[in-house]
């Protein structure tokens, strides 16, 4: 359901606003994130994850609370890597910086799980 109606969302943005918008980047990124979070996804949805997230990361300001959380999804799927490779080793890392990044946006620490991507 979450998909679908994240594509709906992208749909809409893409149409309105087009396909290099703020918006419909972060519906692609989120969208990626939970297609890559499937049971039997593999690297190459994570691979388009990392893709889109890079896309969306580079239109944002350097303190914009969705580098933090795109940091926490990063390390949340470096969790899950099987076999474990770049994304498992970058995991520690990003997991920090997420947090360090999301106590710096909204002074509050982090609580997963993680809902939402501003």
């Amino acid at each position: 359901m979450a998909l679908a109606l994240l594509g709906e969302a992208q749909a809409i943005y893409t149409q309105a606003l087009g396909p290099a918008a703020r918006a419909t980047l972060r519906c692609a990124a989120y969208r990626a994130w939970i297609e890559a979070q499937a049971p039997s996804a593999g690297a190459p949805a994570a691979q388009r994850f990392l893709q889109a997230a890079a896309v969306y990361e580079a239109t944002l300001p350097s303190t914009h609370l969705a580098r933090a959380e795109l940091d926490l999804m990063r390390a949340d799927l470096g969790r899950r890597e099987v076999p474990a490779g770049a994304l498992h080793a970058q995991a520690p890392a990003r997991e920090h910086a997420g947090r360090t990044g999301w106590k710096a946006s909204l002074g509050l620490d982090y609580t997963p799980p993680l809902l939402g991507l501003h």
